[in-house]
């Protein structure tokens, strides 16, 4: 043992560590004590050999383990006693039940726990836990090694007898045996929540899947995304089911000789609300969904390239059904273009009841699994409503709602001129929160996230604002335009309207006035402004624009003034200080006023030759010192 040979009579170890060569045997509690060792027998831990009843917190080791049986990289037996936030990092070797972790987990729970290290033995290995007996737990945890084993062998557990959840395996797993699976070898318990990333490779058997081997238990909301090879019952998720799998799905590539399928390669019990995406290449019965199945399979999709080299070969299933025709599919779908089949399923002597096969545009319609075809999917494309399903129209396959994480995304305020239409052409930008989740399916945690939105992984699409304001006043101003078409990350989008302010053109009349005696004395004295001028202020119609100062000078003006004298209104002149640059706007370049278009920055007028009448707008920009500009547009008419 690394640390202490037997803990007995309950003892808690805590804040303890391993990573010397020193053994320390006792029965009494343990706090902040340290040792290494690397041992070669029974029951042969990191820290521990054999817990029986005491609760290890916060505690680790380091050093490789090499035993026989029940070999951990922290405990080697663990018999009734919790383990909370600890971890092993050393290699691990040993025959049977052999763990990164623990070696044998018996009526006992691992939470928030993990292993890194490389894990080798025979039978029942796993990067975690070697077996996970009855009414033990594993929650919160993960593995980061690679396995290698023979019968048995899970990237996560061995075998799994207990309670899996929101827990994870990313190392590659190879065995020589049956029963090998990304995440765990043979489960008889419950498996929830869970995924495992690595390849899967049964080198001589077969009953190997991307995350069970060989499942009799249930298996729900769960995924495995990695290449799985072997010879015969193999299955992106699941090698052989004799259980239940809802709600989970598999996207890795799939070879096998004998029964392959893209979810599951042997199926003798139930599937549902599931699907599959990854190619399939195999021999005899191979299927995008299912190669071989007994059972009951319903509301189910495959997309994954179809390749089979021997009989039986179908665009969702090799074979439905036996001798005694049992094997039912119902109210599934596969995609003919892109599974390369015309038949959904290659041989049957079961029952198929509302299969079909679609091209791509239909799979990405909401109504295929709905109405049009009577499959009765529970299915929408709205924000948070609880369906099993969620489909972005147009964009995306159908998602597993569970998997997706609440993303809500909410307009910033913006404003409008009144131009009596619904058309908003602004851009004020979103502010966007992520639902801050509890567990591991949270796409901030994985690694290997792309997307080009706002950096979130898998958001895709072009902002866009709608409106059904049209006339002065406030109105929504809903965003819109993203989806997601990847259950991991992806998101459950939310849209928040934010407020579109339209106001009225600013008229303002300009008024004949004199000047005030206070200013007759001035150097040089406020000119008299001309009457009958019609000056607006508009402001800016999206960022990229600049606020406007509309100057209509009415054709009776121009006939009877030889020049046109007017000022900047309020909210432009109160801003200039004498010192601004004033400049001809045309075709694009900025030059020096022309002849006949004189600028005072003292008085902040301007003074238009009539000459200029009917010769369209001369548009002008007027830039203050502190950097801010305007468009002043005038139109003689």
């Amino acid at each position: 043992c690394g640390l202490i040979g037997y803990n007995d009579d309950s003892a808690p170890v805590s804040s303890s560590y391993a990573d010397g060569n020193v053994t320390h045997d006792m029965h009494n509690d343990i706090n902040s004590e340290s040792s290494t060792d690397n041992q070669s027998d029974d029951y042969t831990g990191g820290l521990i050999a054999y817990n029986n009843g005491g609760n290890i917190t916060g505690s680790h080791a380091t050093g490789s383990v090499t035993g026989s049986d029940y070999t951990g990289g922290l405990v080697g037996y663990n018999e009734q006693g919790d383990i909370t936030a600890s971890y092993a990092t050393g290699s691990v070797t040993g025959n049977d039940y052999v763990g990164g972790l623990v070696g044998y987990n018996d009526g006992a729970d691992i939470i928030g726990s993990h292993a890194t290290g490389s894990v080798t033995g025979n039978d029942y290995v796993g990067g975690l836990v070697g077996g996970n007996n009855f009414s033990s737990t594993i929650t919160l945890s993960y593995a980061t090694g690679t396995v290698n084993g023979d019968y048995g062998t899970g990237g996560l557990a061995g075998d799994n007898y207990g309670s899996i959840s929101k827990s994870y395996a990313t190392g590659n797993v190879i065995a020589t045996g049956e029963d090998i699976g990304g995440l765990v070898g043979y489960n008889d318990g419950d498996i929830s929540q869970s995924f495992a990333t690595g390849s899967v490779t049964a080198v001589d058997y077969g009953t190997v899947g991307g995350l069970v081997g060989y499942n009799d238990g249930g298996i729900s909301q769960s995924f495995a995304t990695g290449a799985v090879s072997g010879r015969y019952g193999v299955g992106g998720l699941v090698g052989y089911n004799g259980g239940t799998i809802q709600e989970s799905f598999a996207t890795g590539a799939v070879s096998g000789d004998y029964s392959t399928g893209g979810l599951v390669g042997y199926n003798d019990y139930e599937i549902s609300n599931s699907y599959a995406t990854g190619a399939v290449t195999g021999g005899d019965y191979t299927g995008g969904l299912v190669g071989w199945n007994y059972g009951t399979i319903d509301k189910t999709y495959a997309t994954g390239n179809v390749t089979g080299t021997g009989s039986d070969t179908g665009g969702l299933v090799g074979g439905n059904g036996d001798l005694f025709g049992t094997g039912h599919i119902s109210n599934s779908f596969w995609n003919t273009e892109t599974s390369g089949q015309s038949d959904g399923v290659g041989y049957t002597n079961g029952y198929e009841d509302n299969i079909n096969g679609v091209t791509t545009v239909q799979m990405m319609n909401r109504s295929t699994f709905a109405e049009a075809y009577g499959a009765d999917w529970n299915i929408d494309a709205a924000f948070g409503t609880g369906t099993t399903w969620r489909i972005y129209e147009g964009q995306s396959m159908p998602l597993l709602r569970c998997f997706l994480t609440p993303l809500t995304v909410t307009s910033n305020d913006g404003t409008k001129v009144d131009d009596g239409t619904v058309v908003y052409n602004g851009n004020p930008g979103v502010t966007i929160v992520m639902a801050d989740l509890d567990g591991v399916f949270d796409p901030r945690e994985d690694p290997d996230k792309t997307g080009n939105v706002f950096g979130f992984g898998n958001l895709f699409g072009t902002l866009t604002y709608t409106t059904d304001g049209d006339r002065v006043g406030t109105f929504d101003l809903v965003p819109g335009g993203l989806y997601s078409n990847n259950q991991w990350p992806g998101y459950d989008i939310e849209y928040v309207a934010g407020t579109l302010s339209i106001t009225d053109q600013q008229k303002i009349q300009v008024e004949p006035r004199s000047v005030p005696a206070q200013q007759q004395s001035m150097n040089p004295p406020s000119p008299e402004l001309t009457p009958g001028l019609i000056i607006t202020l508009e402001p800016p119609s999206s960022q990229n624009q600049l606020p406007v100062v509309k100057v209509t000078v009415p054709s009776d003006v121009s006939k009877t003034n030889e020049n046109i004298t007017f000022g900047l209104p309020e909210g432009v002149a109160d801003k200039l200080t004498g010192t601004e640059t004033v400049k001809l706007m045309s075709n694009g370049t900025v030059t020096d006023l022309p002849e006949g278009l004189e600028y005072d920055p003292e008085t902040n007028t301007f003074n238009v030759s009539s000459s200029y009448k009917g010769g369209g707008t001369i548009k002008v920009l007027v830039t203050s010192e502190s950097g801010q500009s305007w468009e002043v547009d005038i139109t003689l008419q």
